[in-house]
């Protein structure tokens, strides 16, 4: 001990180890991104907590720091004005989120740590510093609420328990402040969905509205459909259905099998989904049930009965058909048949040809 009462640097405690362990570091900066706080504005709530903190302990300087991972961040400062953050040298803040309890140095001047701290050496001189950190409910402390002073002091253990206390209103400011931010995070995911949708259903009212001014055009029951594939490259044919039926590939009888009428399933459903099942039939002359099944049945003898499988022959052949129903069509008929010549070797298709027939459905007596 020296004359003056200053211990000999012997006689100095042991400094705070120089901080936690990289692994428990790191899950420490992820709290802090959590929280949200560096670089904010200020607060009112964190301001009078740090103002409350400067009375209770009859300091001049008293601060809410969060510790990020290179700097000390106040997000309150009470006596400091003008001051935002400061470097992580030991001894005073960073020293203080090393354990649960609350730190206090009576005299910097004789501690090994706090000594050397930028704000003991600097115009400040602090002297006294006392701190307990911000813990959160799992164990992360993210920063401290401290009070500092330029003479040296002791404080006693209720105010030890005042400062902890204080620290415990600011975790709780934090985590009501997380709650608010995540709620309106959420709301704001909500608006963007609900923005998308009406944009969709937008999309969709006007892509239904094209349809419909198309349909309603004065020739939509006399218009056609022609085709003019390339015959020097063949050609593809696609076709998406819209609730209509089924569309069926004729073929003639061959050395490998009878004629038939295979159904080709088509992409596409019901307009924007609103049936999703429906049974579309009608009814033959004899009055039985006349559906897909009966349709195939149909082109197969067709297709038996005649060599050649044109386009026309099967448009009259289906509209004889139709005319055998008792009552006609119950809604427009519309039919399209597309026929190609087969490809022979070393050649392409020879010809190709469509025709379409429109017919609308008979008007009821009396109107």
């Amino acid at each position: 001990m020296e004359a003056d009462g200053t211990p000999r640097p012997e006689e100095l405690p042991d400094p705070p180890r120089a901080g936690p362990a990289p692994e428990q570091e790191a899950r420490r900066i992820e709290a802090v991104r959590r929280y949200d706080i560096p670089d904010t504005p200020p607060d009112g709530a964190f301001d009078r907590i740090a103002a409350l903190a400067a009375r209770l302990f009859d300091t001049p300087v008293a601060t809410v720091t969060i510790i990020d991972a290179d700097r000390v961040w106040f997000k309150a400062a009470y006596g400091l004005e003008g001051v935002t953050q400061t470097g992580r040298d030991p001894g005073l803040c960073t020293s203080a989120i090393l354990t649960d309890e609350p730190l206090v140095i009576p005299d910097t001047l004789h501690d090994a740590a706090a000594r050397a701290n930028a704000l003991v050496t600097g115009p400040m001189r602090v002297r006294f510093y006392a701190a307990a950190p911000i813990t959160t409910h799992d164990g992360h402390r993210l920063g401290t609420v401290d009070v500092l002073d330029t003479r040296s002091r002791r404080i006693a253990p209720e105010q030890t328990a005042a400062l902890t206390d204080l620290a415990a209103l600011v975790m709780d400011q934090l985590e009501l402040r997380l709650s608010a931010l995540r709620m309106l995070r959420v709301e704001r995911e909500l608006v963007d969905v609900e923005h998308a949708a009406r944009e969709r259903a937008e999309r969709d009212r006007a892509e239904i509205a094209s349809y419909a001014a198309l349909l309603s055009h004065p020739t939509a029951d006399s218009r056609f459909c022609t085709l003019a594939p390339d015959p020097a490259h063949g050609f593809t044919i696609t076709m998406t259905g819209g609730g209509h039926p089924s569309v069926f590939h004729l073929q003639p009888v061959r050395r490998d099998g009878p004629a038939r009428a295979a159904r080709v399933d088509l992409t596409g459903g019901m307009l924007i989904g609103v049936l999703p099942d429906v049974s579309i039939a009608s009814r033959s002359s004899h009055g039985a049930r006349f559906d897909e099944t009966g349709l195939a049945a149909h082109l197969t003898h067709h297709a038996a009965a005649n060599t050649a499988l044109g386009a026309a022959a099967i448009i009259d052949d289906l509209t004889s058909l139709l005319a055998t129903f008792p009552v006609g069509p119950a809604d427009d008929v519309a039919l399209l048949s597309l026929g190609a010549a087969p490809t022979t070797p070393g050649r392409t298709p020879a010809a190709a040809s469509g025709t379409t027939r429109a017919s609308t459905p008979l008007e009821e007596e009396g109107t």
